[in-house]
């Protein structure tokens, strides 16, 4: 309920900011209103998709939670201990942590903002302030659902490679009691289907999300530098929350591609430990050609978070991404300066010119 709670809320901002570029006769904000309008539509969207997904999401839970239950390694005692002892729980913690810091900030920014711009009321600005707050925070509750899945998915690789090399460690013994190449086998690919579905799940929220984030930097910085380059009295506070802004959308987008890429990562060290170990089995051919088919195997499933078929979440299009903002912002400042400015500029260069041919 608190999700369609949330979707109200950005749904209700999304309609207010129509009704208003509807009703206003000036056009002096129509970049703010469309960055305004853009970022609850895509935060009603992604979250409406995530509350739907739900139930696609639980089953993921269930079994990534079955694998990491198969793989517990065992004891001197007999007993299952876990490999990452607080990983799980240090995931979740910190993503709260970072989300209700984030938000607080958010808030406060938000509310300076609408005093200092528009010379609202208390209360009335608080209002706003809080619905914005409860907008954003829906939008980057979707990303850490997403992201505390990516790195429940990782966790399970890990203790997967662990429980590989300590099995394959031992010369002595082909593989431990309950373990074997066909165990670590239907592990990976049902790790491997879980990021699948994963991915699926969430692409058109991923998606949209990058889309509005590479827009909302870039305008965010821009009214930024806009703000630092205008003649007002005080602009501390409205240049911090864009600023501030954009940051956070920057940081949402490295987190997720920080997620996947360490979890493709991880999956690539389950293969390369393979390889290592696979001379000590020359002894024993039949496993040895298990571990061999294995290997062939993994490079056709490869564990990989790629939206729609054509964008991957790697730091290679985190970098495109970067770069194309900078584009962006650089023409963007270039056709925003003034026309008194080229003239001045043009001036100066006719007045250098006639000067240095006279010398010559």
């Amino acid at each position: 309920m608190l999700l369609y709670a949330v979707i109200l809320v950005q749904l209700y901002l999304a309609f207010d900011e129509v009704r208003s570029m509807w009703v206003d006769d000036y056009n002096d904000g129509t970049g703010n209103s469309m960055h305004t309008l853009s970022t609850n539509a895509i935060g009603a969207i992604s979250t409406l998709l995530t509350a739907v997904f739900r139930v696609r999401l639980r089953h993921i839970q269930h079994s990534l939670s079955r694998l990491e239950r198969s793989l517990q390694a065992k004891g001197d005692g007999g007993e299952c201990v876990g490999v990452v002892t607080s990983g799980h729980w240090s995931i979740e913690y910190r993503t709260r942590v970072w989300l209700a810091l984030a938000v607080i900030l958010f808030g406060y920014l938000k509310y300076r903002l609408l005093m200092e711009d528009d010379g609202k009321d208390v209360s009335t600005s608080v209002i706003v302030a809080m619905l914005n707050t409860v907008s954003i925070a829906g939008n980057y509750y979707v990303t850490l659902v997403f992201v505390d899945h990516v790195f429940f998915a990782k966790r399970v690789l890990y203790k997967l490679n662990v429980q590989i090399m300590d099995t394959l460690s031992s010369i002595s013994k082909s593989f431990l009691p309950g373990f074997s190449v066909s165990t670590a086998r239907l592990a990976y690919l049902d790790i491997c289907d879980v990021c699948t579905t994963l991915t699926g799940a969430f692409q058109t929220q991923l998606f949209i999300n990058i889309v509005g984030n590479v827009f909302g930097v870039t305008f965010m910085m821009l009214s930024a530098f806009n703000t630092l380059m205008s003649n007002g009295a005080s602009t501390i506070q409205i240049t911090l929350y864009f600023l501030y802004e954009s940051l956070i959308r920057m940081l949402q987008m490295y987190f997720v591609i920080d997620a996947c890429h360490t979890t493709v990562e991880q999956a690539n060290s389950i293969n390369i430990t393979f390889q290592k170990k696979i001379s000590e089995y020359n002894h024993v051919n039949f496993t040895k050609k298990k571990v061999q088919l294995f290997i062939l195997e993994m490079l056709d499933h490869k564990i990989e978070f790629v939206i729609y078929g054509f964008i991957c979440l790697d730091f290679e299009m985190f970098v495109a991404i970067m770069g194309t903002i900078a584009t962006y912002f650089l023409i963007l400042v270039q056709l925003g300066s003034s026309p008194e400015d080229l003239v001045n500029a043009l001036n100066t260069t006719t007045t250098i010119t006639p000067n240095a041919s006279t010398q010559h």
